[in-house]
């Protein structure tokens, strides 16, 4: 499975060019890499890595965004449907906050999108221990530099994917009462 993501993430990257483009004329010319989604990118897992600012990490959404959760099976359709998805008050995380929460080993950035790699910290949920959890990260952006789609792939463990439910709150759960560990 994770080959057949970094395949389609290489194919996908491969379709931009970062290191020419064609101007009016057919000529090729230096492209600019795209400094300023990329520093959105990092304050965007900063934000979410200390976990303690909900408004600003909210803030990288545009209205209308779209977070799909692939293998949990969730997709939320609006900032307030994805702000439920998060909510940071919904359950007691513990990590080591010198650390942060999110690890990134990996980064690309296109023209309005970045795919990222890392993973979670080791953390408590409910007093239960959890191990580090990988994942990938897509991110599309729309002209304003907000995120439109956010696609997750993450490692969570297997007992977790096949006992998870919604509530009529749109909480996620499974038999342990973890919520994806945000």
């Amino acid at each position: 499975m994770k080959y057949i993501l970094f395949i389609f993430t290489f194919l996908f990257f491969a379709s931009y060019d970062s290191s020419t483009s064609q101007n009016g004329s057919g000529e090729e010319h230096p492209k600019v890499k795209n400094e300023a989604l990329e520093k959105t990118v990092k304050d965007f897992f900063a934000t979410y890595s200390e976990r303690k600012d909900f408004d600003k990490f909210m803030s990288f959404y545009s209205n209308q965004a779209v977070l799909d959760d692939v293998l949990y099976g969730t997709r939320c359709e609006g900032k307030d449907s994805i702000a439920h998805f998060f909510d940071w008050n919904y359950g007691a995380i513990e990590f080591d906050t010198t650390k942060g929460f999110v690890q990134i080993s990996k980064m690309a950035i296109g023209q309005n999108t970045a795919s990222v790699e890392g993973s979670f910290a080791p953390f408590k949920f409910g007093g239960e221990q959890q191990d580090s959890w990988r994942f990938t990260t897509w991110l599309t952006f729309n002209e304003a530099g907000k995120i439109v789609l956010h696609v997750d792939y993450i490692n969570y463990p297997l007992e977790m994917l096949e006992d998870s439910h919604s509530d009529d709150d749109g909480h996620n759960h499974h038999n342990s009462e973890l919520e994806k560990g945000n």
